[in-house]
């Protein structure tokens, strides 16, 4: 789907966080997703997922996309 997503696509944020999570898929790399109800488990999440080494950590909320890990 990625590939033939059209050129408009391309300038929304979830096919640029799909495309980020392809490259990092084909790189080994594999995913974990939370369930969060509130900032602090927000921010509890991103913390394990800095201390474990994570490369990508976002948050979805319903109108944005947060980067968590810089």
């Amino acid at each position: 789907m990625v590939d033939s997503s059209g050129t408009l696509a391309g300038f929304g944020d979830e096919i640029t966080l799909l495309r980020r999570c392809l490259s990092l898929t084909e790189a080994d790399y594999r995913g974990l997703l939370v369930k969060a109800d509130d900032t602090e488990q927000v921010t509890a999440a991103a913390e394990i997922g800095r201390v474990c080494g994570a490369t990508l950590a976002v948050y979805c909320r319903t109108l944005t996309v947060e980067e968590l890990i810089a």
